[in-house]
């Protein structure tokens, strides 16, 4: 709960909670300021609660609220959907279709975990496409 003081002197407040009962009395509030109170200076609102605060100035309520108490984190968000596999694109591809070193072995990694050496990229089984094209290491 906050508090500001919006007068051009001091001011001292109570706040009570009526259920269940808790008191926080003689809170000072200079002029044009302000002041929190949490759950612990409070003190009387339990977790799933509700509680009827009131802010009282010289023994009368000047501001009541009811407010909830819903302490129960909500549960995390469940974790994304792992991305669907590629379509298979058959052996439609050769060492020809591509200009690179680069382009082939990045057509050849997209597929290799899905579907293995679906097109015959990598005569030698190293891991690596079509090695005699322009750009390979």
């Amino acid at each position: 709960m906050t508090a500001t003081n919006p007068n051009d002197y001091a001011i001292t407040v109570d706040f009570s909670v009526d259920s269940p009962a808790a008191t926080v009395n003689g809170i000072a509030i200079p002029e044009g300021g302000t002041v929190v109170l949490g759950r612990s200076e409070l003190g009387g609102i339990g977790e799933d609660t509700a509680a009827r605060i009131h802010v009282k100035f010289q023994g009368v309520d000047v501001y009541a609220k009811t407010l909830s108490a819903d302490c129960v984190a909500p549960p995390p968000p469940a974790p994304p959907e792992p991305p669907a596999p590629p379509a298979s694109p058959g052996d439609s591809k050769n060492c020809g279709d591509f200009a690179t070193w680069s382009a082939a072995q990045a057509w050849f990694l997209t597929y290799l975990p899905y579907y293995g050496d679906i097109a015959r990229l990598d005569g030698n089984n190293d891991g690596t496409a079509c090695e005699s094209l322009p750009g390979h290491p």
